[in-house]
């Protein structure tokens, strides 16, 4: 997942990927396992001093093993409330991924489009083949992100950003 997060980040410019970093949002501080912040320049709305982030970050990632329980409970109460508009949990026991995206402070499953390929609603151009994630194929998985990146709504959104 953080191949895909950080070559978006470095191919667009206008985000930035934080790794295990403690989130102040609102009377909680979770720790997620990765999150993608759009910069304040492109109209982010969290900041990062040391490892504490305050606010909610556009995308949070929680890796699922044996704290299920806990990324899917609480977790996944807090993030709508926070303002964390997607949320992507990989499911390691079913080897699955259940991209979220926020809808009126509730989340709905953001289901993968043709070949099974999760497209972010909040990224344009974030794309993330889930076969090739479980097989570990990195050139599969850039080379998806790649099309993503290509795709006219990315091309559009930097283009009106002014990014790139």
């Amino acid at each position: 997942m953080q191949l895909v997060l950080g070559t978006y980040a470095a191919r667009t410019g206008i985000c930035e990927v934080v790794s295990n970093a403690t989130w102040v949002m609102l009377d909680s501080a979770p720790q997620p396992d990765g999150a993608l912040r759009l910069l304040p320049e492109y109209g982010g709305r969290t900041k990062v001093d040391g490892k504490l982030a305050a606010g909610a970050p556009e995308l949070i990632v929680e890796i699922c093993p044996s704290s299920r329980s806990f990324d899917l409970g609480p977790k996944l109460a807090l993030y709508p409330q926070a303002g964390v508009s997607e949320f992507v949990a990989v499911l390691l026991e079913e080897r699955r991924i259940e991209w979220r995206v926020l809808d009126e402070r509730e989340y709905r499953l953001n289901p993968p489009g043709e070949g099974v390929v999760h497209q972010s609603a909040v990224f344009p151009g974030l794309w993330l083949d889930e076969a090739a994630f479980w097989l570990a194929e990195s050139r599969r998985l850039l080379a998806t992100l790649e099309d993503g990146l290509r795709s006219p709504a990315c091309r559009r959104l930097l283009d009106r950003l002014g990014a790139r």
